[in-house]
C-alpha cells in the first residue's frame, strides 16, 4: 500500500490468497486488511481458474442440498414419527429403532451422506423427544434407553454412510456404462463417414443426444469458421467461437472467457491445430455436470481424429488428382511434339492421338 501511494497508483489487482478461517473470524486476513487500510485504491481479488471450478460445484451442491434434499430427510423423518407412534400405540412395540433406521437407509439410497447424517440426528432427536421417557422432553432417565438412543445414533451414522457409499457407486457405474456405450456408437458412425460432411452430420446428432440441448459445429476453413458469420448468435456469441477457434481453448458460458453468453464452445482439435468448434446451447437446462462435460469432451477428442483423417484423405485424394492431371499433360505435350516432327520431316502417314 505504500509503494501503491508513493507512484500514484489507483487501483491493485491482486491473486487471491488461500482460506485461513481462523484469520478471517479476527478480521486479519490480506483481502480484509487491505480493504480496511486501501480504501483510496480500486482493489481488485482474482481466484484462480481452480478456485473458481470449486466455488462453482460447491455453490451448486449447496443449492441442491438447502432445497430438494433438506426436504427429502424431513418428509422421512415424518414418516418414520408417524409409523413410529402408530407401532407404539397399537402394537406396543418396545424398540422402535428398526423403524429410524429404516428411514435413514432410505435417505441414504436417495440422496447423498451428509443428508443421511442430517436424518439420523434429527430421528435420534424425534425418538428421544417423543419415544423415551419422560416424554416430550430430552431428558433421558433411563440409563437403558441413553444406550439404546447413541446405539442407534451410531448404527444410523454407519449403515446412512455405507448405503450413500453404495448408491454413489451405483450411479458411477451406470455413468460409465452410458458413456461406454455412447462413444462405441460415436465410433462406430464415425467410420462410416466418408468426408468432413458427413463426419459433421453424425456429431451433430451424437452430440445433441448425449447433451440434451441445441448443438452446432462450425468448421474451420483458413482463419475463419465457415457459416458463423450468417449464423443467427449475437454479436458476443461469435466473438466467443472466434476466441475458442483461434486459441484453441473453451469459451462461453462456464468457462472463464466470455461466460456471459448462453452457449459453451469447445474447439475440435488435432494436435495443435483447431479443425472446428461446437457449441452448445446451454440456458433453458440444468448446467451440466462434471461426467456430462467429461463425456462431451471425450466425444469431441473423437469427432476431432475422424475430421482430421478425413481432412488428410481429401488432400492425398487431391494430390494424387494432381498428378495423374500432371502425367496426363505431360503425355499430351509429348504427343503434340511428336506429330509436329512427322509432319515436319515429311512422313507420309497417320498419327492418332489418345
Amino acid at each position: 500500500l505504500d509503494f501503491a501511494t508513493q507512484q500514484a497508483m489507483s487501483g491493485l489487482v491482486l491473486g487471491r490468497t488461500r482460506e485461513r478461517p481462523f484469520a478471517r473470524m479476527i478480521n486479519r486476513t490480506l483481502t480484509q486488511r487491505l480493504l480496511q487500510h486501501g480504501a483510496h485504491l480500486e482493489l481488485t481479488i482474482m481466484a484462480t481458474p481452480d478456485a473458481r471450478k470449486k466455488a462453482r460445484r460447491s455453490a451448486g451442491r449447496w443449492s441442491a442440498w438447502r432445497w430438494s434434499d433438506v426436504a427429502i430427510a424431513l418428509g422421512g423423518v415424518a414418516a418414520a414419527l408417524g409409523v413410529a407412534a402408530l407401532a407404539d400405540r397399537f402394537l406396543e412395540l418396545k424398540d422402535l429403532s428398526p423403524i429410524f433406521l429404516i428411514a435413514v437407509l432410505l435417505v441414504a439410497v436417495r440422496t447423498r451422506g451428509s443428508v443421511a447424517l442430517l436424518t439420523a440426528v434429527l430421528c435420534f432427536l424425534g425418538w428421544n423427544f417423543f419415544f423415551t421417557e419422560p416424554r416430550y422432553t430430552f431428558h433421558v432417565l433411563a440409563q437403558r434407553d441413553l444406550v439404546n438412543l447413541f446405539v442407534f445414533l451410531a448404527a444410523a451414522l454407519v449403515t446412512g454412510r455405507l448405503a450413500s457409499a453404495l448408491r454413489r457407486q451405483v450411479l458411477n457405474l451406470r455413468q460409465s456404462n452410458s458413456t461406454v456405450q455412447a462413444l462405441r456408437s460415436l465410433s462406430r458412425a464415425l467410420a462410416a463417414a466418408a468426408d468432413a460432411d458427413a463426419v459433421r452430420s453424425v456429431a451433430l446428432r451424437a452430440l445433441a443426444r448425449a447433451a440434451e440441448a441445441d448443438v452446432t459445429l462450425w468448421l474451420r476453413r483458413g482463419d475463419s469458421l465457415a457459416g458463423l458469420a450468417d449464423s443467427a448468435l449475437s454479436v458476443g456469441e461469435r466473438a466467443a467461437a472466434d476466441w475458442c477457434a483461434q486459441h484453441g481453448l473453451p469459451a462461453g458460458r462456464g468457462t472463464d472467457t466470455l461466460q456471459a453468453t448462453a452457449w459453451w464452445f469447445l474447439p475440435l482439435k488435432a494436435g495443435e491445430r483447431t479443425l472446428a468448434v461446437a457449441g452448445f446451447r446451454a440456458e433453458g437446462r440444468a448446467p451440466w455436470s462434471e461426467g456430462e462435460r467429461a463425456l462431451l469432451g471425450m466425444m469431441v477428442e473423437d469427432i476431432a481424429e475422424a475430421l482430421d483423417r478425413t481432412q488428410l484423405a481429401e488432400a492425398l485424394e487431391a494430390t494424387r488428382v494432381q498428378a495423374e492431371t500432371e502425367n496426363l499433360r505431360a503425355a499430351l505435350f509429348f504427343n503434340d511434339t511428336a506429330t509436329t516432327e512427322i509432319y515436319t520431316s515429311g512422313v507420309v502417314g497417320s498419327v492418332r492421338c489418345v
